[in-house]
């Protein structure tokens, strides 16, 4: 442990946190490029001439099929296109629904005149 000062004040901290801190960057580093050169390694597809660096994986294809079917302009908002999402929907608003009727009677039962 060595000691740094700093101004007044003396701090007793290990020179291995810089170097710890210092190897992690690295590694992290190394991990985004392999990861990058892996993915980008493949055909990339083309948009108007243009070329996009995108990766050839199957999650992003997925993800690309996904984003397709949710872009589609078939005249439904986006959170009500699939199933899941309809179903989804249709819970959230029976639930506030619900609340409201709930949050009404209890309102009234707090204002009503107690009987005695």
């Amino acid at each position: 442990v060595s000691t740094q000062s700093t101004g007044d004040v003396q701090l007793n901290r290990p020179l291995l946190l810089k170097v710890k801190r210092t190897q992690d960057k690295m590694l992290g580093r190394v991990f985004v490029r392999t990861i990058t050169n892996k993915a980008m390694s493949e055909a990339l597809p083309t948009y108007a001439g243009k070329t996009y660096p995108v990766p050839n994986t199957k999650s992003f294809q997925k993800f690309m099929e996904m984003q397709s079917y949710y872009l589609k302009n078939d005249g439904s908002h986006i959170w009500y296109k699939s199933p899941r999402d309809k179903m989804r929907f249709w819970y959230a608003a029976t639930t506030c629904g619900l609340s409201l009727i709930f949050s009404i009677y209890v309102g009234g039962v707090m204002i009503a005149k107690p009987e005695n």
